[in-house]
């Protein structure tokens, strides 16, 4: 809705331990993943063997085996992309001007090929969340598309997945 942006400034932004642990997890996943792309030769994604996320919260087992499954499921994907791929890690979006010139977001997740667009968003809590007409991700693919210059006309063969990684 057009009216979102402005109501989320009259929000308090309160972050409970679940969030933070999420936030955890999410930062240990893109640390692995980070590493990874700068080294293509390593075969797959290492966690680091950190003990405590830039959020002060304690790295535990459930928190590696969250990241865990995010990473092992970008991994999986790209072994299996035939050909050429980009991977983008924490993308960051400018103003998605197709939506709202004031709506920036960052994509944790995307591997671009010249046929295929997927997007990954990992999310850390209980209630589930669909991939299927889900707005955030749909917000990303407005974004990414603006970034890459694809209008949705010239490029109609375009693939697009949407991927929500949600360990618990």
């Amino acid at each position: 809705c057009h009216g979102a942006p402005m109501m989320w400034l009259q929000c308090p932004d309160e972050e409970t331990q679940a969030a933070r642990d999420g936030n955890a997890a999410h930062w240990l996943g893109e640390q692995a993943l980070g590493e990874w792309a700068e080294n293509p030769d390593q075969p797959k994604p290492i966690l680091p063997d950190h003990k405590l996320a830039p959020n002060g919260v304690a790295i535990d087992q459930t928190i590696r085996e969250s990241a865990q499954m995010y990473i092992d499921d970008i991994a999986y994907t790209c072994g299996i992309t035939e050909g050429n791929y980009e991977l983008e890690i924490e993308w960051f979006l400018e103003a998605i001007s197709r939506i709202s010139p004031e709506m920036p977001g960052t994509l944790d997740a995307c591997l671009i090929t010249a046929d295929k667009i997927i997007l990954w968003d990992y999310k850390h809590g209980h209630e589930e969340v669909s991939p299927v007409w889900n707005w955030q991700m749909l917000c990303y693919l407005a974004g990414v598309l603006e970034k890459l210059g694809i209008n949705g006309h010239d490029d109609q063969n375009l693939q697009i997945e949407f991927r929500i990684v949600q360990p618990r």
